[in-house]
């Protein structure tokens, strides 16, 4: 049952992803995305990805492609990428200058005021959009110099209002300037959609809507875990697992559309990207920990310390260091999130699940559906594919599956115990009757021992009375008279009684009757 469930999440992924690649069936070519008299518009956005108008170090505005003085030779580059993998007359560009996209989209033209919309996310690292030449975004301030711009993020859906009373509505110019001096990628590295402008918020609000189901989700399953740990601190897994928690819960709103922003709206870009590194590379340690805390006889405590030690370096350089800096390395760092989660994932549990360790399977499963969404983002991160982030639905997937084990692993702790308490009232019941039976076997010995006390007394006190009875018999066989009168005195002595007489038979010419002696 778990392995076909396992399966089914696989294919639902597979399909996620056709999906996804289906979206994008629409490449720009010399700059212009031919969209014709498809309809696609009217239920799907597009994501404009292929060959884009480029201009290096200029940062052009709608004007200037229209002044018939001025001439601008462009460059041709593929979006959604990072400039850097750009060259420009030979040369590799660098992370840091400052650059204008230029794209055009021709469609159907529109026979009625029709509000179209681009869906943005994060562009490196300052931004200005101009739409038909209306300038309708601006985020951050882009500059040609460090001093002149300020980078910020912000994920939002800008309004295109295509009115043909206006003019002609077949064709949408976008221009876009870009100023980056913070960042380690430059330019346009996540995709923008163009689409009806509802669909596009409905879209957000769905993406919205998801994602705070997914933190709550993970609150949940985090807040599980801590109360676990509070009630039984020996198992130290279940606090590791809530810290994980926390981060990806950090992670959720700190990455993606940021929902961190909607909260705090005015949260400084570097701090915001130190969130989003930093609940990142830190996760590989704090899964080490809970991993190693579940299967030790399969992970190395050297192999831990490793762990530990580099997520606490790269932790402490996304910490102290600005994002230029450590971006430098966060090729590194992303190899070492990917090569770490795979050997937890294959050395580490699926050694374990083959030992059959107890409830392996389940934190295998979980986790390699967990890194398998992971590496699906990081190559995209990377700009090696173009995909979805999917991670947060594995890591849901990979906290249900935990949650399960738990839950499983209670279940039978709980029947164990039950099992133990009948045993246990068994052996109870069997002790009681056993000490009964001893007891009144010991009862018994106890009566018959105290009867043949008294028995034994009463032979001692007979015996005692005989002798002095002998006694007495032997000072006054002499005479009859005092015989009589000593054998009743010491009777009575003996016996502690009040009064006595002694009579003896006599017989006298044929009669017998008693004669009073004493």
């Amino acid at each position: 049952m778990k392995y076909r469930v396992f399966l089914y999440i696989l294919m639902l992924g597979f399909l996620a992803n056709a999906q996804a690649q289906t979206k994008g069936m629409f490449e720009a070519r010399n700059g212009v995305i031919n969209i014709g008299s498809s309809n696609i518009l009217s239920n799907e956005k597009i994501k404009l990805q292929g060959d884009c108008e480029f201009y290096w170090n200029q940062l052009l505005e709608p004007k200037d492609f229209s002044d018939s003085v001025k001439k601008f030779t462009p460059q041709y580059v593929k979006i959604p990428k990072s400039w850097t993998t750009y060259k420009v007359n030979g040369n590799k560009l660098p992370n840091k200058g400052y650059a204008t996209y230029r794209l055009f989209i021709r469609k159907a033209a529109d026979v009625e005021q029709t509000i179209y919309g681009l869906k943005l996310s994060s562009i490196f690292s300052s931004y200005k959009l101009w739409v038909n030449g209306n300038l309708v975004a601006e985020v951050g301030k882009v500059g040609k110099t460090k001093e002149a711009s300020e980078a910020a993020f912000k994920y939002h859906d800008v309004p295109i209002v295509a009115e043909p009373s206006l003019g002609n509505t077949d064709s949408v110019e976008i221009v876009i300037q870009v100023s980056n001096f913070k960042h380690q990628r430059g330019g346009l590295h996540f995709p923008i959609y163009y689409g009806k402008y509802d669909n596009l918020l409905a879209d957000t609000r769905w993406m919205d809507i998801l994602n705070m189901v997914i933190v709550g989700i993970i609150f949940l399953i985090g807040i599980n875990h801590l109360s676990l740990f509070l009630l039984r601190k020996e198992d130290k897994s279940n606090l590791y697992f809530s810290i994980v928690c926390l981060v990806m819960i950090l992670r959720n709103v700190s990455t993606g559309d940021r929902i961190i922003t909607y909260i705090f709206p005015n949260l400084n870009w570097e701090v915001l990207f130190k969130l989003d590194n930093l609940s990142g590379f830190a996760t590989i340690p704090l899964f080490a920990l809970f991993i190693y805390d579940l299967f030790r006889e399969d992970f190395s405590k050297k192999l831990l310390r490793a762990y530990l030690y580099i997520g606490v370096a790269v932790s402490l350089l996304v910490i102290l260091t600005p994002a230029n800096l450590y971006g430098k390395f966060r090729t590194l760092f992303e190899l070492y999130v990917l090569v770490g989660g795979l050997y937890l994932t294959f050395g580490i549990l699926l050694k374990a699940t083959l030992r059959k360790r107890p409830h392996a399977v389940y934190t295998f499963i979980g986790m390699f559906i967990l890194y398998s969404t992971a590496i699906n983002d990081v190559l995209s991160s990377m700009g090696i594919i173009q995909t979805a982030y999917v991670a947060p639905f594995g890591l849901v997937a990979f906290m249900i599956l935990q949650s399960i084990s738990i839950n499983i692993k209670s279940a039978r702790a709980i029947n164990h115990n039950e099992v133990l308490g009948v045993q246990l009232q068994h052996e109870k019941e069997n002790l009681e009757r056993r000490i009964e039976e001893r007891t009144r076997e010991l009862q018994s010995q106890h009566d018959m021992l105290i009867q043949h006390q008294e028995k034994e007394k009463l032979q001692v006190w007979i015996n005692n009375g005989v002798t002095q009875l002998n006694e007495v018999i032997t000072n006054n066989k002499d005479n009859y008279k005092n015989l009589c009168t000593s054998v009743l005195s010491a009777l009575i002595k003996y016996i502690d009684a009040k009064a006595g007489a002694v009579y003896v038979v006599e017989e006298e010419e044929g009669n017998k009757y008693l004669k009073l002696m004493a």
